[in-house]
């Protein structure tokens, strides 16, 4: 049976503050700000948003256990982007990297990643006490930019190397350069090893051309994406697929 195409239109998270913010008259309950109670009238048009950042109360659910408008609106996520499941984040692409390493690998487990990481990616590896290995990248010259990883570098490293559990993939590179990422996903699964993917920068790759290919339709395990780098989200909004 076909999946049912969710409306992509729907905003229940939004609708559900809006509604709130027209329900409730006096708040007794934190944020402190009191729907912007307490902000003098010439910053009046800040004052509005404030009464749009609010707390778990009744009806805006929660986000580290969603049942409600959170939940739905993750489905629609996951919808759209055609995963398996996805969640909201919050502090950035950071908390998203550190749980899918941490959630892949374990103490003394071998872990693949290149050396443009991201700072939280090796912060990853470090909590969860694996064993990093670091793919060499190309460049065209000495000293150049790099371009990212070939896909002979990765089948040696298998061949050198049993028992490698994860590949981190920086994509596209903080140069914006892309690589090879099909056969370097099909080199790690013919080797038992999880694909993650920090798609900070490519959160838009879903969109088609004239874009690159997502890792998510390549078959990455989990790929996390910076809504706000590059789609019209507040700063340090980002999804884990």
């Amino acid at each position: 049976m076909e999946k049912e195409q969710l409306n992509q239109q729907q905003r229940p998270l939004f609708d559900a503050l809006r509604k709130h913010k027209k329900l409730e008259k006096h708040s007794f309950h934190v944020p402190g700000h009191k729907n912007g109670l307490n902000w003098l009238d010439e910053m009046s048009e800040f004052k509005q948003l404030l009464a749009y950042d609010q707390t778990e109360v009744s009806g805006l659910d929660y986000l580290h256990e969603p049942t409600g408008v959170i939940e739905a609106s993750q489905t629609l996520l996951s919808d759209f982007y055609k995963s398996k499941k996805s969640y909201y984040l919050v502090n950035g692409s950071t908390v998203g990297n550190l749980a899918m390493i941490m959630a892949s690998v374990k103490r003394d487990d071998l872990i693949l990643m290149t050396r443009d990481a991201h700072q939280s990616v090796i912060h990853g590896v470090e909590l969860a006490g694996a064993t990093p290995l670091f793919l060499g990248q190309v460049s065209e010259a000495e000293g150049t930019i790099k371009e990212g990883i070939e896909p002979a570098a990765l089948k040696a490293v298998f061949k050198q190397y049993s028992g490698i559990k994860a590949l981190v993939m920086t994509y596209p590179t903080y140069y914006g350069e892309i690589y090879p990422l099909k056969e370097l996903i099909e080199l790690a699964k013919a080797n038992n090893c999880l694909v993650l993917v920090d798609e900070a920068h490519g959160a838009h790759f879903t969109l088609g051309l004239p874009f690159p290919v997502s890792a998510l339709e390549l078959g990455a395990d989990a790929v996390v994406h910076s809504a706000h780098k590059m789609l019209p989200a507040l700063t340090q909004a980002s999804y884990l697929h």
